[in-house]
């Protein structure tokens, strides 16, 4: 367990697989992220990101799963978006590093530069 800057965070092993667990201030649940791999994002999204980011290093993938049960937004890098369920990837070129957000339906967008 760890307190972060917005919400209570428990982070933990289920089925082989690193998850963690954010709660807001009143003990609800809001969301879990988990560690995933390009190829668990939709087909639709592989390819559109292959094509739109050709060139680029695909890093990370995270799976965010929002409680739809609590209206709490969550926050990745710093910055707040809408309830519900996504994948998160990581692009980089040049030492620029780029999140995109991929929606369960395979819709890509921009969602954040960090480098």
């Amino acid at each position: 367990w760890k307190r972060g800057a917005q919400f209570d965070e428990a982070t933990f092993t289920q089925n082989g697989a690193q998850q963690t667990a954010y709660y807001d201030y009143d003990t609800n649940l809001v969301g879990t992220t988990s560690v995933k791999t390009f190829a668990d994002i939709p087909a639709a999204a592989q390819k559109e990101i292959n094509k739109q980011y050709k060139g680029y290093n695909i890093g990370a993938v995270i799976q965010y799963d929002d409680n739809e049960n609590n209206d709490t937004d969550m926050l990745y890098y710093g910055t707040q978006f809408e309830d519900a369920d996504h994948y998160f990837v990581t692009v980089s070129k040049g030492g620029k590093e780029t999140i995109l957000m991929v929606g369960m339906d395979g819709q890509v967008s921009y969602f954040k530069e960090v480098k």
